[in-house]
């Protein structure tokens, strides 16, 4: 199911420190590299997912002060929290103002925290997209991140499911997919059961048709994909 983002400042069903336009607009100002070129070449639901996995991973982090109403959905915005680097001479300005110009107000995010927000969705997305297969964690939280990333989404299950099914349809071999306009053959069958396998360990693809599919290529190539 595709992920509406909503980055409404303070609401209840916030799930995104920054919309999608905000995101393209900091990629608009970075060097052209290899995530960068992952981003651009990136489905919106992709790149929604992302956003989302990064609000998420931010929002586990222990931030001062208090978050401004017990409805908002996350951490930020907070209240009684100083802006850094920005002391002022509260002589001449008196203490009252030092409170509005230092510190962040009830209605603001800090600009570190959307860039914070973006820099994880790139490496949520990087990996994945240029066909790594996993990675390693050092910590619990960096889970939902990969997880995200490696997770295939509804687009490209119902791509692997239907490679699968034509493929066993036409007895395996190498064949010209009129759906697609692609070719397919058994290493792409294989990277389409691949997908499913991890589609099913997120809950997204039923068992009794991942076994099926591994069955049916177990009896063409003569050994297990899956190695179950």
């Amino acid at each position: 199911m595709a992920i509406t983002i909503d980055a409404t400042v303070g609401g209840a069903s916030a799930n995104s420190y920054i919309t999608l336009s905000d995101a393209n607009a900091i990629v608009e100002g970075l060097v052209l590299d290899d995530d960068v070129s992952v981003w651009d070449s990136s489905n919106t639901d992709n790149k929604n997912r992302a956003l989302y996995t990064a609000a998420v991973r931010i929002d586990r982090e222990r931030f001062l002060g208090a978050r401004v109403t017990d409805t908002q959905a996350l951490q930020w915005p907070r209240t009684g929290v100083r802006k850094p680097d920005t002391y002022i001479n509260t002589y001449a300005t008196g203490f009252p103002f030092r409170i509005t110009t230092d510190y962040f107000t009830d209605t603001e995010i800090p600009e570190q925290v959307k860039k914070v927000e973006d820099g994880l969705r790139k490496k949520v997305q990087g990996s994945a997209l240029i066909g790594m297969d996993g990675t390693w964690v050092i910590h619990p939280q960096q889970a939902v991140i990969s997880n995200s990333a490696f997770t295939p989404n509804e687009e490209q299950i119902k791509e692997a499911k239907q490679q699968l099914d034509f493929y066993h349809e036409m007895g395996g071999g190498s064949m010209f997919n009129p759906e697609t306009g692609e070719m397919i053959d058994e290493a792409t069958a294989k990277i389409a059961l691949m997908r499913v396998s991890k589609a099913h360990l997120a809950g997204l693809v039923d068992k009794e048709y991942l076994d099926l599919m591994a069955e049916k290529s177990k009896s063409i190539t003569g050994y297990d994909i899956l190695g179950s």
